[in-house]
């Protein structure tokens, strides 16, 4: 009886384990590898020639549409507070086209970003601002 108990459960358990729906393997890419946190610099190349930190979250992208949050500390002007702000953009390709307000005398910036295809873990990318500037990019996938 024993020996019938044990074949019948290692045929269910085969069957178990042939019958599952296959997953991704751990470590396969997303299908959104702009997904998380990207950390850099932010440098201008208007009259300014400011420079500093950003910290950009994608949390969701549905769709085309992208939304996550960024914050920027600047070299020029301390009056920008480096808080969390809400970005959102769309997908187009390859590239992220976002805005968003950091408020005061930073104000509203429009970015474009795309994962730099030598670099898989790096963001490029360009930004314009409201108070005639603009500027490059380059943030570095954070893990969490």
């Amino acid at each position: 009886m024993k020996a019938i108990f044990l074949a019948s459960l290692c045929s269910l358990l085969a069957f178990a384990i042939v019958a599952q729906e296959p997953t991704a393997a751990a470590g396969a890419p997303s299908a959104y590898p702009e997904l998380g946190t990207w950390k850099g610099q932010w440098e201008s190349s208007g009259r300014s020639r400011a420079n500093g930190q950003m910290e950009i979250e994608i949390t969701a992208i549905d769709g085309d549409r992208v939304t996550g949050q960024v914050r920027v500390a600047t070299s020029a002007t301390p009056a920008c507070s480096p808080i969390w702000e809400k970005l959102a953009g769309i997908k187009k390709g390859e590239k992220l086209y976002a805005q968003y307000d950091v408020r005061g005398r930073c104000g509203k910036a429009d970015v474009i970003l795309w994962i730099d295809p030598a670099e898989k873990t790096v963001i490029v990318g360009t930004y314009s601002s409201e108070y005639p500037d603009k500027g490059k990019i380059r943030l570095t996938r954070q893990q969490n």
